[in-house]
Parts: C-alpha cells; sequence; structure tokens
C-alpha cells in the first residue's frame, strides 16, 4: 500500500513537472518569437564595426555600417571613412572662423542605443550653431573606451583635426576599467564588436530578461538590484581602497591628458555623464550608504587644480526627472535615450557658452605640426 502511494506521488510530480517545464517552454519560446529580449545585430557586409588595435585595443572599421535591433530601441550605426560615427570628413585645414570640438568617449559620446540625429554630439552642434556660433564638432567617440584609451586616441588624431576645445567623456565605470598608460591595452575579440550594447545582461532566457526589465521599470527596485553589484562600489560611504586607488590612477591619466592640451595650448572639458542609478537614487541617498555626487565633487576640486574644466551633467539630469519622472536612459540597456541625449546636449551647450564664449567666437590659430 505504501509502495503504491509512494509511486502515485512520484507519478503526480513528474507530471507537474513535466506540464510547469512545458508552460515555461511555450512561454520562453511566445517571448522569443513575438518579443524578443535579445539584441540582434545586422552588419553589413558580415564586418565587425570595430578592428583591432595594438595601442588602442580597437579603433572603429571605416565605412562600417550596422542596425541594432532590440526591445527599447532600433539604433543604426554608420561610420564614415575616418572610422567616425559622424556624417562629414573633417578637412585640414579648418574653415576660417570656425572653432572645432573634438569629442572624445565611450558608448555615451558614440550614442549607443540612438540614432545619429539624435545624439547628443550632434545636437550639441545644431544648438551651438543655432545660437550663432560657427562651430565643428568631431564625433570620435568609441564603444568600451574609458580615459586611458581615450588619451592614447587624443595623442593619434589631434593633428589629423586641430581642435580648439577637446571635451572628454567621463563616466564612473571608467574608474574601474582605467589602468596607468603603461599598461598593455586590452584584448579585443574581432567577432564581439564593442558597438554592441549591454545585450542580455548575464542571461540567454527571454523570459528572465523580461522579468529584470519588468522589475528595473519600478525606480524603488532598479536602485535595490543596483545595490547588489559590484557597481555600488563606485558610489559607496567611505570609499573602498580600491576605488580610492582607481581615482588616482584616473587623476594621473587626466593630467597627461591636460599636459597635451596645454602643450597644444587647446581647452580641456571633461564632460561628466552619470549612470542612471545616480539619477534615480533617492535624496538624500545617506540612507543608502551611497553618495551619487562624491564623484562629481573630487574631480570638480581636481579640474580647478590642474586648469581645466569638469562638467558634471547629474545635477541637471536629477533635476529634469525629478520634474515629471520621464525616463532619461534606456531601463534596461543604461544608455541614454533621445530625451536623455537632448538633457544633456542642452545642458552643455549652456555650459560651452558660459565658459568659453569668446573662445568660441575666436578659434586658436593652428599649433605647428611635428612631436609632442
Amino acid at each position: 500500500m505504501a509502495s503504491a502511494r509512494g509511486s502515485s506521488v512520484i507519478r503526480d510530480a513528474v507530471v507537474i513537472t513535466a506540464i510547469v517545464g512545458g508552460l515555461f517552454v511555450a512561454i520562453e519560446g511566445g517571448i522569443r518569437t513575438f518579443w524578443p529580449q535579445n539584441l540582434r545585430t545586422e552588419y553589413e557586409g558580415g564586418a565587425s564595426t570595430a578592428i583591432p588595435d595594438e595601442e588602442l585595443g580597437h579603433r572603429l572599421r571605416p565605412n562600417a555600417r550596422s542596425i541594432v535591433r532590440g526591445p527599447e530601441f532600433v539604433a543604426e550605426y554608420v561610420q564614415n571613412g575616418a572610422g567616425l560615427r559622424d556624417e562629414v570628413e573633417h578637412a585640414l585645414p579648418k574653415p576660417e572662423g570656425t572653432t572645432r570640438i573634438l569629442v572624445l568617449g565611450d558608448s555615451f559620446a558614440y550614442g549607443s542605443g540612438t540614432d545619429y540625429g539624435q545624439i547628443w554630439p550632434v545636437l550639441l552642434e545644431r544648438q551651438l550653431q543655432e545660437d550663432g556660433f560657427r562651430v565643428d564638432v568631431v564625433k570620435a567617440g568609441v564603444p568600451g573606451y574609458d580615459t586611458r584609451t581615450e588619451a592614447l586616441y587624443l595623442e593619434r588624431v589631434f593633428a589629423d583635426y586641430d581642435p580648439d576645445i577637446v571635451l572628454l567623456t567621463f563616466l564612473p565605470n571608467d574608474l574601474f576599467t582605467n589602468t596607468p598608460i603603461e599598461s598593455a591595452a586590452g584584448a579585443f575579440d574581432a567577432g564581439d564588436s564593442p558597438v554592441r550594447a549591454a545585450g542580455g545582461k548575464g542571461s540567454s532566457l527571454h523570459s528572465l530578461i523580461l522579468m529584470k526589465r519588468l522589475l528595473m521599470a519600478n525606480d524603488w527596485l532598479y536602485v535595490r538590484l543596483y545595490m547588489l553589484t559590484r557597481r555600488l562600489e563606485y558610489f559607496a560611504t567611505p570609499p573602498s581602497a580600491t576605488l580610492r586607488r582607481q581615482i588616482e590612477v584616473t587623476k594621473a591619466l587626466l593630467e597627461r591628458v591636460q599636459s597635451f592640451c596645454e602643450q597644444k595650448r587647446r581647452d580641456l572639458v571633461v564632460l561628466s555623464i552619470p549612470q542612471q542609478f545616480q539619477v534615480l537614487a533617492p535624496e538624500p541617498a545617506e540612507a543608502l550608504d551611497v553618495d551619487v555626487a562624491a564623484i562629481d565633487r573630487i574631480f570638480t576640486a581636481f579640474a580647478g587644480e590642474q586648469g581645466f574644466t569638469w562638467f558634471p551633467a547629474l545635477p541637471r539630469l536629477r533635476e529634469l526627472y525629478r520634474a515629471d519622472a520621464e525616463d532619461l536612459f534606456f531601463r534596461f540597456d543604461g544608455h541614454l535615450n533621445d530625451r536623455g541625449n537632448r538633457a544633456v546636449a542642452d545642458y552643455l551647450a549652456a555650459a560651452l557658452v558660459e565658459r568659453f564664449s569668446e573662445r568660441l567666437r575666436q578659434p586658436q590659430a593652428p599649433v605647428p605640426t611635428g612631436p609632442v
């Protein structure tokens, strides 16, 4: 009798497991078919949008084109003959009376997730021109770069463009990838383009990705989920030994960039773009043992000591989000959406005019070519 009952229990468990498993497979299959949650990249000609580079790890492939499709966006990426996501081939000498701004940065400067006409470097250029300034913005962002690679890239391309203002883009994640200039460049796998965005965030199951996305749509849950990741170390108080060390490494890299710009008699501006967590975190955030503005305070003071300009976009983005709770980032992917790009462009245009009004009207004389 007991044996029969045991067999019945096992049989029922097997049936229930099969039903649950079948339902899960049906749900997963339905989501994959009708609402896929992964990023699908189509490369024109089958070639990656980036190529290996011995010094930088990778750089963008000239004349490459791709389309990335995902649940939050569809974006087309087109790169010009110089390997920039830019519709213009910027000639030398510069057009007379034109101020040239060289934008360097990672995927946030490249504009991952957003079509070209809506990325903040394009909107910045358009806004300054509408304000009556003759500017030419070289859009040289490369996904996957950090402060170290941007410093090396600047030294390589400066003579190609002779910018009047060097605009370096900074994000908190640079702190944990920055290494001294003397260290070896990171390896690059040509089969995995750095232009791709965040992908599955660690999971290949579309149903789990969808569940994460639904959870992350809520501000409170987004903040708590973020606090379970290692990235919280960027903002934890007191700062960890790792963060303190990486701040010093980053300061040394910025000193190198500033020294280079001083030799060329050009202005260095650093635009600090926050992570989505910094915008969503409640205020005050002391109860969470985090300080989302600490990095900007540290580097604003450092910039003042070194003689360059640090523009933190965090206060403006927090102000905008608290006014109407309308997203400035793609929740799951983490990059700026159209509204976020517009907000950054508007903030930066106003900040540049306030700080460099005369420079924007009177570009510097060309720098003589030759070794640094």
